[in-house]
């Protein structure tokens, strides 16, 4: 999985494959499939985002804003 520092991103991230993987054919399906999709998203996803977060951080600080696994 894609790893980004900031949590929101990669809930962006998860919504932006889920939406992808359903197809949607037009404006009213997308706007729709991106409303069910975030309502998927489950609160232990969003947890766990928030406790690895320091984790995270740690690495870019170690890193000097470089590059890391997440």
């Amino acid at each position: 999985p894609v790893w980004c520092l900031n949590p929101i991103e990669n809930l962006w991230q998860d919504l932006k494959t889920a939406v992808h993987k359903r197809c949607p054919s037009n404006l009213t399906e997308l706007e729709l499939f991106c409303k069910k999709e975030w309502a998927r998203i489950s609160v232990c996803r969003c947890a766990k985002l928030v406790e690895t977060y320091p984790k995270r951080l740690a690495a870019v600080i170690a890193a000097k804003g470089g590059s890391t696994k997440y």
